[in-house]
């Protein structure tokens, strides 16, 4: 796809979406509860187009479902983000119209375009395109022929040197030659749901006797009150207590130089801390593994437990800026997919500029149980309240920046070796979907139990965790 298309895609206004294809049809255009669908680039795994653009939202089976045609109900990654249509619109067409014929055979002759510009090196433009299958096949082509590797309807084109402002591409002569486009990744599968809700896992009663279980945001833009006000931090909580077996699917153990914890939130997308890994950057001293409660080491493996390589590690690039241990977060990509089961199973990412304050929600990882003490040999789990940023700050002192939040302290908390680990909150969303968000990757603190513990927070980073989830379906 070409820069100036992309940008109409990427419009903040729902309008940009109409006109593609046959949005308002009677059936085919909602789902079967009869929600409406939306654009097909809501997901961005298996987005459709039309002419060049996203599709507009309408029912369609671009993974084969056995279940028939679906589509995309609500944004993000959260919950139960798309539903099945009725099955008459099997054969609906998105975009109103047959196919495009097939391009023909490249003929390395053109590489001027209608307006007589000349067209750029593909090679040394690879940054002028912001589709990732048209980057990859333009990294192969060090010559500036025409040629049409997104199948755009309108034939063959290339990019050209513009005034700032207009298109940077223009179409070529229609008696071009053509490359054949590049083939299409396999498909994976189902779009993948995260974790249902399940708050009798995690009910306990503390020290005081007083039923405590994990707070629900009602819907993401409401926030629950701290219970025990919002300059109180508590005197007594109970400390870890040892998890069951899928209690919490989304926790990861890494094996490598360092013991820390991670969080999954896609088949090959592992999210940790970027200060477990800032000293040892090469992905094959790691190793992640998961659906397990007893601590691994390097040659042994849990019964039942997966067990998968680090091929790369990517970073925001904004770690430690502008002070210490700021933007503490790093994604790991494994060789190959986690398979989903009882004790295997994503967190959900945060709806986007969540900002959670108050409430109870969950930590959990192999770390220390005292400050200076030995690491557990189980995996421990216990709630914690989160606190505004007032009690954050007065705790803590001006290190803490935007991108934290901070919560525990005085009783139970992370520690040593808890480092990249999650904390999770329950939110059931306005859709109606039940799930465990990830809000945080546990980051630092003073001492352990001391002070309140300190989180990287994960909304502020989910467009940069859901462009890199994209890559690695």
């Amino acid at each position: 796809m070409k820069l100036l298309a992309s940008l109409l895609v990427f419009s903040p206004t729902v309008t940009c979406y109409y006109g593609y294809g046959q949005r308002n049809d009677a059936v085919c255009d909602r789902s079967k509860s009869g929600k409406r669908c939306l654009a097909w680039d809501s997901s961005r795994r298996y987005p459709q187009q039309c002419n060049g653009r996203y599709a507009a939202g309408g029912c369609a089976n671009p993974d084969h479902d056995s279940n028939g045609p679906w589509c995309y109900t609500s944004y993000a990654n959260t919950g139960d983000y798309w539903e099945y249509c009725d099955p008459t619109c099997a054969n609906h067409d998105l975009c109103g119209n047959k196919p495009p014929p097939l391009p023909p055979t490249f003929d390395d002759k053109c590489s001027q375009t209608n307006s007589g510009a000349q067209c750029r090196n593909w090679k040394k433009s690879v940054n002028m395109s912001r589709k990732r299958s048209t980057q990859r096949w333009m990294r192969n082509q060090d010559n500036n022929n025409c040629a049409n590797p997104d199948n755009d309807p309108k034939g063959d084109w290339c990019f050209i040197d513009a005034p700032r402002g207009s298109p940077n591409y223009d179409y070529c002569p229609k008696n071009c030659g053509s490359t054949t486009p590049p083939p299409r990744p396999p498909v994976t599968g189902r779009p993948l749901k995260c974790s249902p809700l399940n708050e009798g896992a995690f009910k306990f009663r503390d020290g005081n006797g007083v039923a405590r279980k994990p707070t629900v945001w009602q819907v993401p833009d409401q926030i629950p009150s701290n219970s025990l006000g919002p300059n109180e931090i508590p005197q007594k909580i109970l400390d870890g207590k040892t998890a069951m077996k899928g209690q919490t699917p989304w926790q990861v153990q890494l094996v490598g130089p360092f013991l820390c914890g991670g969080t999954i939130t896609a088949p090959r997308i592992v999210i940790t801390a970027n200060h477990c890994v800032d000293n040892a950057m090469n992905p094959g001293r790691w190793s992640v593994q998961a659906g397990h409660i007893e601590k691994s080491n390097s040659w042994s493996l849990p019964d039942e437990a997966q067990r998968k390589r680090v091929i790369k590690i990517e970073t925001t690039g904004k770690f430690n800026s502008p002070r210490q241990l700021n933007n503490d977060i790093s994604i790991m990509v494994t060789d190959t997919a986690f398979q989903f089961n009882d004790y295997v199973k994503p967190a959900c990412l945060p709806p986007k500029n969540f900002k959670p304050v108050g409430g109870d929600c969950i930590i959990s990882g192999w770390g220390h149980t005292s400050s200076g003490g030995k690491a557990s040999d189980r995996l421990l789990w216990t709630l914690i309240p989160l606190f505004d940023r007032s009690v954050c700050s007065r705790k803590l002192g001006s290190r803490l920046t935007d991108n934290m939040i901070c919560g525990g302290g005085a009783g139970p908390d992370t520690c040593q070796g808890d480092s990249g680990g999650p904390l999770v909150c329950a939110l059931r969303h306005s859709s109606g979907a039940n799930q465990y968000i990830l809000v945080g990757v546990t980051s630092w603190g003073y001492g352990c139990g001391e002070t309140p513990g300190v989180y990287c927070e994960v909304a502020d980073h989910v467009d940069w965790i859901n462009r890199i989830t994209a890559q690695f379906p």
